[in-house]
């Protein structure tokens, strides 16, 4: 088994997370709902880093994380997230 996961805590700007998200090709469909109550929460300051990692598979594709990333687009704040990559 091939041991190379990749974690680090970094800022995601909202540019950042439009490029993650041309990656997802593989998730459910975007609850709108949920992407509207992140956004509300991370322009208030309410948003904390917590363990939930945004995840990427070894080929590149977001393998979750894409209601997250698509609050911080829509709130227009930088964030920090655990980024995990080679999953």
């Amino acid at each position: 088994m091939e041991a190379n996961l990749q974690a680090r805590v970094e800022t995601i700007t909202p540019d950042m997370a439009r490029e993650y998200l041309k990656s997802n090709s593989m998730n459910r469909p975007l609850n709108d709902k949920t992407v509207n109550f992140y956004a509300q929460e991370m322009r208030a300051g309410n948003w904390k880093l917590n363990g939930e990692a945004i995840c990427f598979a070894k080929n590149g594709a977001l393998l979750n994380g894409q209601h997250r990333l698509s609050a911080i687009v829509k709130s227009g704040s930088k964030k920090y997230r655990k980024k995990r990559n080679n999953i």
